[in-house]
């Protein structure tokens, strides 16, 4: 076990994302969503 850890996370939307891929000059060629989070609840905004 270590001590002192920090961890910083940010929430970004898939919409900030992309658009952020976008705006530096990537090509985005294929997005596919899925209705479920990585942590297996509904995706925001659904009920």
């Amino acid at each position: 076990m270590t001590e002192h850890n920090e961890t910083v996370e940010w929430r970004h939307s898939l919409s900030t994302v992309v658009s952020a891929i976008a705006g530096a000059g990537l090509r985005i060629q294929f997005l596919h969503e899925h209705d479920l989070a990585f942590d297996g609840r509904l995706s925001a905004g659904r009920k």
